[in-house]
């Protein structure tokens, strides 16, 4: 929803070979507060680019949490990937 974000500005970096995004900064009334980058990017099967690991720094606290995407399936139907679990209501019980 237009608004509801904390952040004042959100600046995106996209590869113009690949389209994909590259980095993305996050900043606050006072300046730059996280960064996420994709670190690492695979083709998987059908010969899609998909990224595998993503880091994201909090530049304020100076911590970083990397992600790694070891597994992924694209295009899922509703029966394994129901509408409901991107609610908020699912969202705060847990994902149960």
């Amino acid at each position: 929803m237009a608004g509801d974000s904390s952040y004042t500005k959100v600046v995106t970096t996209i590869g113009k070979a690949d389209l994909l995004i590259q980095k993305v900064e996050f900043h606050d009334a006072s300046g730059l507060i996280k960064t996420l980058e994709v670190k690492k990017t695979e083709r998987d099967a059908s010969g899609l680019l998909v990224p595998v690991e993503t880091e994201m720094v909090n530049v304020q606290k100076g911590t970083r949490t990397v992600m790694a995407i070891t597994a992924h399936q694209l295009n899922v139907g509703a029966e394994l990937l129901p509408d409901e679990v991107f609610t908020k209501a699912y969202l705060e019980r847990g994902g149960s």
